[in-house]
């Protein structure tokens, strides 16, 4: 509301100080979060250059998958990188990672799940709104992929009188078999995220409850 006259100006310039001094901290906190974020891209990229040079042991699959794995894990600790280089890094990584499973011939499935895992990962270090964006996009795949199966599995019908040995029918069902699979992968990624998000908050509730926790003591 209004003030007298005479109080009007002495606010205004208590609230301007006020103001300036906000933005002063804010601009030395940016610069300072700036400045760590190109340290971190630094260090993303010599790990990326060693990481290029590298290469698993393509005589022992199952060491060389948890080798990947341990890259993997050195990698996500590493810090936030400026925006402007995320995906550009983040792209480099992913495309390092899938030509070592293509190396290795690791099982399409297995290495699908690795792969996902990774991105949940990544999405989850740009915060939970992006885990949510990308299982709204997987809930529409789902519902996309279950029509899909629907259809192929009414197509099958109009062969009950065949020979199931026929190519017809035999393709008709490799084709019914290729469609669950992806419905399945779609649903365990969608279960993947959910439980990220989950332990996410629960995360989040754990550090709220230990800061009030802390305050109480402080106060007591």
């Amino acid at each position: 509301g209004h003030v007298p006259k005479g109080e009007s100006d002495k606010i205004w310039k208590e609230f301007r100080a006020a103001c300036n001094h906000f933005f002063d901290r804010l601009t030395k906190h940016n610069k300072g979060r700036d400045e760590e974020f190109e340290a971190n891209a630094k260090e993303r990229t010599d790990f990326l250059e060693a990481l290029e040079k590298w290469s698993p042991d393509l005589k022992d699959k199952k060491a060389a998958v948890k080798e990947i794995k341990t890259k993997i894990a050195e990698w996500r600790k590493l810090g936030p990188s400026p925006r402007k280089l995320r995906n550009e890094l983040e792209n480099r990584f992913n495309k390092a990672i899938d030509g070592f499973f293509k190396a290795i011939d690791l099982d399409r499935q297995e290495s699908q799940r690795i792969r996902f895992e990774n991105k949940v990962d990544s999405l989850a270090s740009q915060g939970e709104r992006e885990l949510m964006k990308e299982r709204d996009f997987l809930r529409r795949k789902l519902d996309e992929a279950k029509k899909e199966l629907m259809q192929l599995e009414n197509n099958l019908g109009f062969f009950s009188s065949s020979d199931p040995k026929s190519p017809i029918v035999k393709e008709a069902r490799k084709n019914i078999d290729a469609q669950d699979r992806i419905v399945s992968s779609i649903q365990s990624q969608i279960k993947m995220l959910g439980q990220k998000i989950k332990d996410m908050r629960t995360a989040k509730e754990a550090a709220a409850e230990a800061k009030e926790d802390k305050q109480d003591q402080e106060e007591a």
